[in-house]
């Protein structure tokens, strides 16, 4: 996989303390989501 910068996204130093109790492992699935909802339930 090839990851290109300008389609990154970044959080600044206030976001990432209030994620300081997060801790991500190998193995681990993230998950991000913005804009318009990627599921729904009716």
């Amino acid at each position: 996989m090839v990851l290109k910068k300008k389609k990154l996204a970044f959080i600044d130093d206030a976001q990432a303390e209030k994620l300081n109790n997060v801790i991500i492992e190998m193995g681990d699935v993230l998950l991000n989501i913005t804009g318009a909802s990627v599921a729904g339930v009716v």
